[in-house]
């Protein structure tokens, strides 16, 4: 029984067939014959985990591919606590809008600004984040913050009131600012 977990770490999505065959043979040496069936499953909604089968999945292959991807998770924080990761992989973590909350959430509190701007534009980026990021004393990251469509409409009042010309323009333009 062949399965495989491809986790999108590569920035790479599944649009056609042709990207589906590259990352099947490159990434999982697994080749398309056109007889063998393909299962493929999103294992979570923003589709950044894809298990790729040739038999049905089961619920079991579902926990397991879900208890890999938390070993993951927990592997990059112990890699970003080391100090290990290349200012550009975080820089494309914190921008990448599959990156999981959880991440984000670390990467929030890097010292570089310009990775704590990324993770106050991406869309997946949870409110409790934002409002931690609302307080940064970087004005860029503070912008960033105002356009995003998951700030909390109270902490988009609040902006809205900021000295800051470029803050309360992006406050109004926010689309959950105008639901109000």
């Amino acid at each position: 029984m062949a399965k495989y977990i491809f986790y999108d770490e590569d920035n790479m999505v599944l649009q056609n067939e042709t990207i589906l065959r590259d990352i099947l043979k490159d990434k999982l040496s697994m080749p398309l014959d056109g007889y063998t069936p393909l299962y493929i499953t999103q294992l979570i909604p923003n589709g950044s985990v894809v298990l790729f089968s040739t038999e049905p999945v089961t619920p079991e292959d579902l926990i397991e591919a879900h208890e890999d991807m938390e070993r993951n998770i927990k592997e990059f924080e112990i890699q970003y606590a080391l100090g290990t990761i290349d200012e550009d992989v975080l820089i494309s973590k914190a921008a990448h809008s599959r990156t999981d909350k959880r991440i984000l959430t670390l990467l929030s509190k890097d010292d570089l600004p310009e990775i704590r701007q990324w993770v106050a534009d991406n869309s997946n980026t949870s409110p409790e984040t934002l409002i931690e990021l609302s307080k940064d004393k970087n004005i860029n990251v503070r912008r960033e913050v105002a356009s995003n469509c998951n700030t909390p409409k109270d902490l988009l009042l609040t902006l809205h009131k900021s000295k800051d010309y470029a803050i309360r323009y992006r406050v109004v333009n926010n689309p959950s600012f105008k639901e109000k």
